[in-house]
């Protein structure tokens, strides 16, 4: 098969993957409250909106109301620099970590249904070759 052919056949199934699995993305993607909670969590509870903005690709404006909600939650809070007035780190609070814990739970729980689903060679197969996509997206990013 061409490598246009399978780049195609990719392109179908990664399509067809997120319309499917649009219920989990949705509750996990990085585009709302739960995926900006996960984000903290991964990088030590605490970022600058910016950081956030890398991270997840969102507009301004989005990560502002999504910011916003998560304090009316009091999920995090926001907290002026001590060195820089203009900088205004986004922290988790007691009860946001223990949310994203919480999501952190559901997200293992979910990749171990599929895993266990797939069956031992394919599930040893996906995981060498998800790393082997994280190796080019560090190797590209570094470019």
């Amino acid at each position: 098969m061409s490598i246009d052919k399978r780049v195609e056949e990719y392109n179908q199934m990664h399509e067809e993957y997120f319309r499917e699995s649009f219920q989990l993305g949705a509750r996990f993607s990085t585009s709302g409250e739960d995926g900006i909670l996960l984000c903290l969590l991964a990088n030590d509870q605490e970022m600058l909106p910016g950081e956030l903005l890398a991270k997840t690709g969102l507009t301004t404006g989005r990560i502002a109301n999504i910011l916003k909600a998560l304090e009316k939650k009091d999920l995090i809070s926001r907290l002026r620099d001590g060195g820089d007035k203009r900088k205004v780190h986004v922290r988790l609070t007691e009860k946001g970590v223990q949310r994203a814990l919480e999501l952190r739970q559901q997200l293992r729980e979910e990749r171990k249904n599929l895993l266990t689903w797939l069956g031992e060679e394919d599930s040893r197969h996906w995981v060498r070759l998800a790393n082997r996509c994280l190796q080019y997206t560090r190797e590209s990013s570094s470019k």
